[in-house]
């Protein structure tokens, strides 16, 4: 759409839109891989014997899965796309947590 004539009276609005969705794609990528690594991990550490082997490593992970599901309960209270993914919380959260 940008690179159509017809877009001078909109071009601000419609870089406005782009940049949104830049970003919230970018969230989502993130998102995604964080949820993955998640679920890869949860049934480890919370089988018990890993566990007690790494307690470090088990301790890091108890703070994200804690931290995660905070995240996970605001979204599902928002249930739009966009607004949780401009959510700072999540946003800050997600890079530390990957």
């Amino acid at each position: 759409m940008l690179a159509t004539r017809c877009i001078t009276p909109f071009r601000t609005e419609v870089q406005s839109k782009l940049d949104t969705f830049t970003a919230v794609q970018e969230t989502l990528d993130k998102w995604l891989k964080v949820m993955s690594q998640w679920m890869s991990l949860v049934l480890v550490f919370t089988g018990g014997e890993i566990a007690k082997q790494m307690p470090q490593t088990s301790k890091v992970f108890k703070n994200t899965d804690a931290q995660w599901r905070k995240i996970m309960e605001r979204v599902a209270e928002v249930k739009l796309v966009i607004p949780c993914c401009q959510n700072e919380l999540l946003t800050s959260s997600l890079p530390r947590m990957q």
